[in-house]
């Protein structure tokens, strides 16, 4: 459209100037005045430049506000990667001045560093992480180029997208998670001592007395289902901190059947019955399934 218009207009002016000439110099021997056909011209085509081609298009002009006020820097490389366009905000992160106009890839980017200049280069849509320094500090930038036409005949346009605050936060959330996994370990394994001591010196005072009676029995139970509470809690805790959940298929009455052994060999006065035969139920879950089950039956 910007090089119709141009030709439109810079042609514009060509039937004035012939008409005056031909005018002036009485070429066609006419008896009017040719110079007034020439101005008739111009306006016509002054017209169709400014009208056919949108020339004063509000949908141009909001389109050319947004991009140049929009907060990610955007770049319009050609097919030879010379930038033709870009927004206040790639020329505050590039410090680019004055006419950028026809700059290469490698001189318009170069505060990026090699590696990524060259995947602007020689990759058509690359998608990448970028790191820069700007102002003393470091910025991180999503960066995404995608094609003008979806024959990328025309050119491509690069945006960066600039995402310091979301790295930053995933940092706080990794220590935060390092820390929330060393507390727990500490903790879990102090608690864990203290409570094998309890159960270590009720075993002795069993021993010593003939008759230790029913409270040192709940003691010795209640020591033992706070032990296997940090079992579960340390299970949780790892399944909870891990980055990416692995769900498989699992059998049900696998995971059933088994807990209900571990409950019938600690407990053996207890009476636990499975209505046989259990359906075969596949799900998908992780290996907090037996914890379920586990937690269930005591």
């Amino acid at each position: 459209i910007k090089r119709k218009q141009t030709a439109l207009l810079a042609f514009a002016i060509v039937p004035t100037i012939l008409g005056s000439f031909v005018t002036l110099a009485d070429l066609l021997f006419a008896p009017y005045d040719m110079t007034i056909f020439g101005y008739f011209l111009t306006m016509c085509l002054f017209a169709i430049a400014l009208y056919s081609t949108r020339f004063l298009d509000i949908v141009q002009i909001g389109r050319r506000t947004a991009v140049e006020e929009m907060r990610d820097a955007m770049v319009t490389l050609t097919r030879a990667n010379e930038v033709i366009d870009c927004n206040r905000r790639a020329r505050e992160i590039f410090n680019i001045k004055g006419d950028y106009t026809g700059m290469s890839v490698e001189e318009f980017f170069a505060p990026l560093d090699p590696e990524t200049r060259a995947q602007l280069l020689f990759e058509t849509n690359p998608e990448m992480d970028v790191v820069m320094t700007l102002d003393g500090k470091t910025r991180h930038f999503s960066l995404s180029s995608s094609p003008v036409d979806s024959l990328h005949r025309d050119g491509r346009v690069v945006v960066f997208h600039e995402v310091t605050a979301l790295r930053e936060y995933e940092r706080t959330l990794e220590v935060q998670r390092d820390s929330l996994e060393l507390l727990n370990g500490v903790v879990r394994h102090d608690i864990r001592n203290s409570l094998q001591l309890i159960q270590g010196h009720a075993e002795l005072a069993e021993e010593e007395h003939e008759s230790p009676g029913r409270s040192l029995e709940v003691v010795k139970r209640s020591a033992q289902n706070a032990v296997d509470l940090t079992t579960s809690a340390r299970e949780l805790t790892r399944v909870l901190l891990e980055e990416e959940r692995t769900l498989t298929q699992l059998r049900l009455d696998y995971s059933l059947r088994n807990e209900v052994s571990q409950v019938r060999a600690k407990f053996p006065a207890a009476t636990v019955r499975l209505n046989e035969p259990l359906e075969s139920v596949v799900v998908d879950a992780d290996d907090l399934l037996g914890s379920v089950f586990r937690n269930l039956l005591k």
